[in-house]
């Protein structure tokens, strides 16, 4: 599993996340395929919470927390973000990072950097969820969420992969 570093993460913060990131995938190897599970953690990556989906529902959302925190989840498909997942990004202004580890190990972050605009970011996330719903294939769909990615940079969110 590949070690990622998102926006305001020390070497041994990211070191910490990977094992949380190898953690999650455990918990969830006896599952239903499918199955999604997440977890909170502090700013220091203590757990603050975790959950699992409906066996054959594929999504599974985050808790809010009232303090700055990390939500991870599993990708079981081993995709990248959707658009649901940056929805809830911007819906939650104490998530200060996301990701999505797929079964296969790829990571995937979204951090929150020093230069965010919320504004900014909730009416582009608004702008570009409505867009994304419309898309009717895989392939239109993932080359839409590239273009996502680099739009959501000019709001100061970081993208890693």
């Amino acid at each position: 599993m590949p070690l990622v570093k998102p926006s305001g993460m020390d070497d041994t913060q990211a070191a910490l996340l990977q094992l949380r990131h190898k953690d999650l995938l455990r918990d969830m190897q006896n599952d239903p395929p499918g199955t999604e599970g997440t977890a909170s953690y502090s700013m220091r990556l203590g757990l603050l919470g975790k959950q699992k989906g409906v066996p054959g529902v594929s999504k599974v959302g985050v808790l809010d927390q009232d303090v700055p925190y990390i939500a991870i989840h599993n990708h079981p498909s081993g995709g990248g973000f959707t658009h649901q997942d940056v929805d809830m990004f911007a819906m939650y202004p104490n998530m200060r990072v996301l990701t999505a580890v797929g079964n296969d190990g790829k990571v995937y972050a979204l951090s929150k950097t020093d230069r965010f605009n919320e504004p900014m970011f909730k009416i582009v996330v608004k702008r570009l969820s409505t867009e994304a719903k419309m898309i009717g294939n895989l392939r239109d769909y993932q080359k839409f969420m590239v273009k996502y990615m680099e739009r959501m940079a000019e709001c100061g969110v970081e993208f890693n992969a």
